[in-house]
């Protein structure tokens, strides 16, 4: 035998955990961590948009699965599907119609001062347990940005413009 495949035996033997020479054991493997199911669980794979009066349905299996990646790996590969996000919300106000939410990010978790940022309000339009949520309620969502614009008037009667995100209306899956 070459030293070369010598080597390359007793690897295979330690991956392999073979006790005897004639007994194959099943390689020791692990599940992914990161799927799209346990990253996002709950999530409809498929929604429905209704934008100007035209519907069009779609499905979030390729932003799901980019979502799943690790970390380094999401930086190198572009978003699929780049006006869907997941989001971590708090709940502002329960209105008609949606949900006022903020947008709450984190930077510089792995260093010695991380911060927390809230984006301006936006409307979360469909969310199908908006009825279950009060203000100060924080939740993870994936929602499709619009681009569009929503206004309305806060207490003191000064018109407000935000921006829209849509959940989309589930499909329900067969």
């Amino acid at each position: 035998m070459t030293p070369r495949f010598l080597l390359l035996s007793v690897a295979c033997a330690q991956l392999l955990s073979v006790s005897t020479p004639g007994q194959l054991a099943r390689p020791k493997l692990r599940p992914p961590t990161n799927t799209a199911a346990s990253v996002l669980p709950g999530e409809p794979r498929a929604r429905v948009l209704v934008r100007d009066g035209v519907t069009n349905a779609c499905t979030l299996v390729p932003f799901m699965e980019w979502y799943a990646l690790p970390d380094r790996e999401k930086l190198r590969t572009p978003n699929p599907m780049p006006k869907w996000d997941c989001h971590l919300g708090k709940v502002v106000q329960v209105t008609k119609h949606g949900l006022f939410v903020v947008i709450i990010t984190y930077t510089g978790l792995r260093s010695d001062n991380p911060r927390r940022y809230e984006s301006p309000p936006r409307l979360l339009r469909n969310y199908p347990k908006a009825d279950t949520k009060k203000d100060g309620d924080s939740f993870r969502f994936v929602a499709f940005d619009t681009g569009e614009t929503y206004q309305y008037s806060d207490a003191l009667g000064v018109v407000r413009t935000i921006g829209v995100l849509d959940y989309g209306l589930p499909v329900e899956s067969k």
